[in-house]
């Protein structure tokens, strides 16, 4: 009997006023209460939850008090790394600034030695160049 009262009550529903005025009503309910899960009775009942509410609401200090939920903290936010622009050393003509990209990986690209197997090597480095 509790259960359902403290469904009513969490439904806005004043139990004891209801029960006064419409005890057969108050027990066909509890009956159904006591059969299903009580997200169940709400689909099965909202149709009849609603009226209720009005004719029976229950008083603001019989009303459970709400738990406070703890709100999810954000995520922390990590700024991406802004490139830095630098110009061509000993190139002052050229109006184009080049991004520095200092401290990072070099990307290799697949190069055809003299030997005829491709090789991945640097950008900077050229294996057919003899020095």
């Amino acid at each position: 009997m509790s259960e359902f009262n403290d469904y009513l009550m969490g439904k806005k529903i004043d139990p004891d006023a209801f029960l006064q005025a419409d005890a057969a009503q108050y027990r066909a309910l509890e009956a159904v209460f006591l059969q299903v899960s009580p997200e169940s009775f709400t689909q099965q009942k909202l149709f009849l939850i609603n009226p209720l509410r009005r004719t029976h609401p229950l008083p603001p200090e019989k009303m459970p008090a709400k738990t406070a939920t703890p709100k999810k903290s954000a995520k922390p936010t990590v700024p991406k790394p802004k490139p830095t622009l630098a110009t061509k050393s000993g190139d002052s003509s050229s109006p184009k600034p080049t991004i520095s990209m200092e401290g990072q990986a070099t990307a290799t690209k697949p190069t055809i030695t003299k030997t005829g197997k491709p090789t991945m090597v640097k950008p900077d480095s050229n294996p057919n160049k003899s020095e």
